[in-house]
């Protein structure tokens, strides 16, 4: 099954190019396997990737690691800082709730965890994911 998937992904060609790098539609709708797929390649972003039932499809994209919990988003920060969740995010934000929304940002929550949703990016309007992480047990 994973020689398919590769010999697959090596003619799935991106739709477009993005901020975040190449666009992948074909993953659009997926949930955990668009994740998966982000993991491998490393790089661009998959629209609607990615759904909760109270905003709607959120887009994945890789985004940037960071260096702390101030600064990174996407993907690629959540794999650094919070590798618990990545294997399950799918089903970890599908029944999370609003905590809270902003102008440019949901907060979303569930018992176990915490997550950050922009609605922008720069001046686009953009559903995406920029973090999520599990609520720190006492």
């Amino acid at each position: 099954m994973k020689i398919i998937r590769r010999f697959a992904e090596k003619f799935l060609m991106p739709e477009k190019a993005s901020s975040f790098g190449l666009v992948y539609i074909a993953y659009s709708r997926k949930s955990q396997i668009a994740v998966n797929f982000l993991l491998r390649k490393k790089q661009g972003e998959i629209p609607n990737a990615i759904y909760n039932k109270r905003i709607g499809w959120i887009d994945v994209v890789w985004g940037y690691e960071g260096t702390g919990s101030g600064d990174g988003y996407g993907l690629a920060k959540i794999v650094k800082f919070h590798p618990e969740v990545v294997r399950k995010l799918a089903k970890v934000i599908r029944n999370m709730t609003v905590a809270s929304k902003s102008g440019n940002r949901y907060k979303l929550e569930s018992t176990t965890h915490f997550a950050a949703v922009s609605r922008v990016w720069f001046e686009d309007q953009k559903t995406w994911l920029l973090t999520v992480f599990e609520k720190k047990t006492r």
